[in-house]
């Protein structure tokens, strides 16, 4: 389990901070158009998921919730603006953190669905 937590924190972290800093720096091969999908389309899509995968155990993953937000921040923040950064950085931690809960709320509501069938 720890080796897959640390292997995810590292991909993501590689996700969210080289990516964008390598379509900024190829913007005479890779257009502009890719680093707009990659800002509001993949990287709250990798903050859903992370969300939802820290919704699995709270207590030990809420962790992968922030990061996303977090790395966002700091890549942003050279790449952008900082009130710009900060927008996209608070939107990734909201949809990190409401995908936690639901994942979390999901987790519950089924163990109480299977021990109400026991009975």
């Amino acid at each position: 389990m720890k080796k897959k937590v640390i292997g995810m924190s590292i991909a993501a972290a590689l996700f969210m901070l080289v990516l964008p800093v390598l379509f900024v720096k190829l913007n005479h091969i890779v257009p502009f158009t890719a680093f707009l999908i990659l800002i509001y389309l993949l990287c709250p899509l990798c903050s859903i998921v992370l969300g939802a995968l820290a919704g699995r155990s709270v207590s030990r993953l809420w962790c992968f919730a922030v990061l996303p937000a977090l790395l966002a921040l700091v890549t942003y923040s050279f790449l952008l603006n900082f009130s710009t950064a900060l927008t996209f950085a608070g939107c990734y931690l909201s949809l990190g953190l409401i995908a936690m809960g639901i994942s979390a709320l999901s987790k519950v509501y089924l163990q109480n669905r299977k021990k109400k069938q026991k009975f």
